[in-house]
C-alpha cells in the first residue's frame, strides 16, 4: 500500500484524492491494523492526515532517522514568569536529522522517489512552514480581547451572518 501511495502521488494525484480512492475502493486504513489500539479510529475512511504521515515517514526507506522533533520549553506568559512554561514539540530542519548508515527493515521505496514525494510535499506548500490559518470573516476585535480570568485571547465566532446573536 506503501508503494501505490507514493506512486499515486508522484503520478499528479493529490493527498485527498489519493484518501478518497483507497477509501471508495474499500481498502482497510492503516489504523484497522490494529483495532484495539485504535478503538477511538475509524477502521474503513482513510483520512488525509494518514496518507501524509505515510508519506512523511522516512522509514518507509529502510533506515531509521532519529532528531526529527525537539522540545522547546515556552513561557506560558512573558509578563508573568511566574505562571511557568509548557513543552511544545516542534519539527527539526532536514540538515539536523540523523540518518542510519544501514537499512534496518527492508525498504518499502528506494530513497530517490522518497525524496522526489518531499520535494513535491514542499513545492505544493510553498516554504515547507504552515502559517496561521487565515478566516474569510473579519473580526473587528480579533487579538484585542482577552480573558478576565486565564488572561489567554479569546477567539471569535460567527453567527453565521445573522444581525443578532442566538
Amino acid at each position: 500500500m506503501v508503494r501505490r501511495i507514493f506512486a499515486s502521488y508522484l503520478a499528479g494525484m493529490g493527498i485527498k484524492a489519493i484518501a478518497e480512492m483507497l477509501t471508495s475502493e474499500g481498502v482497510p486504513c492503516s489504523s484497522a491494523a490494529d483495532p484495539g489500539r485504535n478503538r477511538h479510529r475509524g477502521r474503513i475512511v482513510w483520512s488525509c492526515g494518514a496518507i501524509g504521515a505515510i508519506q512523511g515517514n522516512p522509514r518507509h526507506t529502510g533506515r531509521q532517522v532519529w532528531n526529527r522533533q525537539r522540545k522547546d520549553e515556552v513561557l506560558i506568559d512573558v509578563a508573568d514568569v511566574a505562571l511557568g512554561h509548557q513543552t511544545k514539540m516542534r519539527w527539526n530542519e532536514a540538515g539536523r536529522c540523523i540518518w542510519s548508515d544501514q537499512q534496518a527493515p527492508e525498504p518499502l521505496i528506494d530513497a530517490a522517489t522518497f525524496e522526489q514525494a518531499q520535494a513535491r510535499r514542499l513545492a505544493r506548500s510553498g516554504t515547507g512552514q504552515r502559517g496561521p490559518r487565515r478566516s474569510p470573516r473579519l473580526y473587528l476585535l480579533r487579538g484585542i480581547l482577552y480573558c478576565g480570568i486565564c488572561r489567554r485571547r479569546m477567539q471569535g465566532s460567527s453567527n453565521n451572518d445573522a444581525a443578532y446573536c442566538r
